[in-house]
C-alpha cells in the first residue's frame, strides 16, 4: 500500500513540474532577446594622421623624377619640400594605403621663391595631393594647387610614369575663386573625396568648380604628396595635417 502512495505521489510531484515549467516559459519572449542582446553591427572610420612633429620623416617611399634635385625633409613642425633647378616632380609617401571611399587631406603652401623684398615670387610650381598609386608609383592621381597667374590655380592630374594627363575642368589648370582659395604664401587646406570610381577637389571646405571626375579606376592604394617644378625653377612648399580617412562616407 505505502509503495502505491509512494509512486502516486511521485507521480503528482513529475505533473506539478512540468505544468510550473510549461507556464514558466511564456515570460520569456524572442523579442526581448533581440531588443537587449542583439550586438549592433557597423563598420568603423578609421583614420591615419601625421602633422610632423617629429623631425625623423620614417616615411618608405620618396619618388623623384630625374635629375632628383628636389627632395623633401622634415622642418620646425612641416613637411618641407625642397624644388632645385630640374626636380621636375617628386611625391613622398608614408606607405598608408585606401580602401574603398576615403578622404585625403593636407595644409599646404608654397613658401618661396622670394624676391628681394621677400615676397613670394609668381611660379608655376605646384603642390598636392598623390593617390591611387601602384607600388612603385609609376601610375597614380594627384590634386595640384599651382602657384601661378593671379591666383593659385588647380587640377586633377593622372600621372602614368612621366606624363601628366590633366582630367578636370576640360584638361587644363584653372584659377580657383578668391573667396575659396587664398592666396600665395597663405595655407590651403587640399582635400580629395573618393567614393565609387568618383573624385571630388575640395579646398578649405568647399568644393572645387570642375574638380569632379568620375570614371575613374586606380592603378593601387598608395597614398602621399607631391611637388611640381615649373621649367628650371626654384622653390619651397610647406606640408602640415596629413590625414587619410577611411570610411564607407567620405568625410566631405
Amino acid at each position: 500500500m505505502r509503495t502505491k502512495w509512494v509512486q502516486t505521489g511521485m507521480a503528482c510531484a513529475l505533473l506539478l513540474t512540468i505544468l510550473v515549467t510549461g507556464a514558466r516559459q511564456p515570460a520569456v519572449r524572442a523579442q526581448d532577446v533581440s531588443k537587449f542582446y542583439l550586438p549592433v553591427v557597423y563598420k568603423p572610420q578609421r583614420v591615419w594622421f601625421d602633422n610632423f612633429s617629429d623631425n625623423d620623416p620614417a616615411w618608405p617611399i620618396v619618388l623623384m623624377d630625374e635629375p632628383q634635385d628636389g627632395y623633401f625633409e622634415h622642418l620646425n613642425g612641416y613637411l618641407a619640400g625642397h624644388i632645385r633647378d630640374n626636380s621636375g616632380f617628386f611625391v613622398a609617401s608614408p606607405g598608408w594605403q585606401s580602401y574603398g571611399a576615403f578622404s585625403l587631406e593636407v595644409d599646404g603652401r608654397h613658401t618661396g621663391p622670394l624676391n628681394e623684398a621677400g615676397n613670394p615670387v609668381k611660379t608655376a610650381n605646384g603642390l598636392g595631393l598623390a593617390f591611387g598609386a601602384n607600388d612603385d608609383w609609376s601610375d597614380y592621381y594627384a590634386l595640384i594647387l599651382s602657384s601661378g597667374g593671379a591666383q593659385h590655380f588647380y587640377a586633377i592630374v593622372h600621372y602614368v610614369g612621366k606624363q601628366a594627363t590633366i582630367l578636370s575642368n576640360g584638361g587644363r589648370y584653372r584659377g580657383g575663386d578668391p573667396t575659396v582659395v587664398k592666396n600665395w604664401a597663405q595655407t590651403n587646406r587640399l582635400a580629395v573625396a573618393v567614393r565609387d570610381g568618383t573624385i571630388k577637389a575640395y579646398c578649405n571646405g568647399k568644393e572645387l568648380p570642375g574638380g569632379i571626375v568620375n570614371g575613374v579606376s586606380f592603378a593601387g592604394n598608395h597614398v602621399g604628396l607631391i611637388v611640381t617644378s615649373y621649367e628650371f625653377d626654384e622653390g619651397e612648399v610647406q606640408f602640415d595635417n596629413f590625414q587619410l580617412t577611411q570610411s564607407d562616407v567620405p568625410q566631405y
